[in-house]
């Protein structure tokens, strides 16, 4: 009677640790689901401070890159109103606005055309859109881009006067593979070494800082493409991205090189079935001080 008794009270027990461990599973997955839809449908405002003797007063930059025709409300009215409280001086784009998947990009002319409003909007292509321009040969995105407001420099450079400061933006095309063969490097040893001017570089490709810009003079850099990484891993960073591979060395956040600051954005949308983790989409705000 007894040992029925040790052995039913065993069943028991054992039953007990499979329902805990059991629910405390389930528990997790459902911890990291709701993690991943939070972080799908939400982004993250970061901030960065850059202080640079080639500006008289604070200068604010908005950054948006890697949208990807993501929604964050209706006609993305979340950012549209974030980025009118945050009252910049600029506002500039670092390409892959549209995937190259998308034919009807009409929401996203209509996203850039109420940013024009809000402050000058400049930026560059992407790769999704260099595919779509060149491959697709869609020759009308270009133009159907400066209708919305949003003035493209593709291997150009344009001077802006924002009140007492003036900038020098520069605007490159194409990715560190081809950085001699279409004209990049051309265009960028053209560019006078002195000046007088806050001259910010916008580069689609984040590993064209490291390997082909850094010998170039400019006092910030501005980039995307690697969605952060896509999964960020505690304390080794990034995942993956498309020129380094596994772990690579440049991924999100600001970056050094040859005393040039470089600021990569982990962007706010999404083009791989990888789904990011760890890792949130990003809005862009950098504040340029002479201090």
């Amino acid at each position: 009677m007894k040992r029925r008794k040790k052995q039913k009270a065993s069943k028991r027990t054992r039953l007990f640790r499979l329902m805990y461990v059991l629910g405390f599973a389930v528990f997790f997955v459902g911890l990291i689901c709701g993690y991943m839809v939070y972080t799908y449908s939400g982004y993250k405002t970061e901030f960065y401070h850059i202080a640079s003797s080639q500006v008289k007063s604070n200068v604010r930059i908005v950054f948006i890159t890697d949208l990807e025709m993501k929604d964050y409300g209706d006609g993305n009215a979340k950012i549209i109103d974030e980025v009118k409280s945050l009252h910049p001086d600029l506002i500039l784009s670092g390409g892959d606005l549209i995937p190259y998947s998308d034919k009807d990009y009409g929401s996203v002319l209509e996203f850039c055309k109420k940013l024009s409003k809000i402050a000058p909007f400049y930026g560059i292509l992407g790769n999704h859109e260099e595919e779509r321009l060149y491959l697709d040969n869609d020759k009308l995105l270009p133009e159907m881009f400066e209708k919305s407001g949003l003035h493209l420099l593709r291997n150009q450079s344009v001077t802006v006067k924002l009140g007492e400061n003036t900038v020098e933006l520069v605007g490159l095309s194409g990715n560190n593979k081809n950085f001699e063969k279409y004209g990049t490097k051309e265009f960028m040893d053209s560019l006078p070494s002195s000046y007088l001017s806050l001259r910010v570089v916008l580069a689609h490709i984040p590993i064209l800082f490291k390997n082909q810009l850094s010998e170039y003079r400019f006092d910030l850099g501005l980039s995307g493409h690697t969605h952060g990484g896509l999964i960020r891993i505690p304390r080794l960073g990034g995942f993956y991205s498309a020129e380094e591979g596994f772990l690579p060395s440049v991924y999100a956040g600001e970056y050094n090189f040859e005393g040039k600051p470089v600021i990569v954005s982990r962007g706010l949308g999404d083009s791989s079935f990888v789904p990011r983790i760890h890792n949130p989409h990003e809005l862009s705000v950098i504040d340029v001080n002479k201090y």
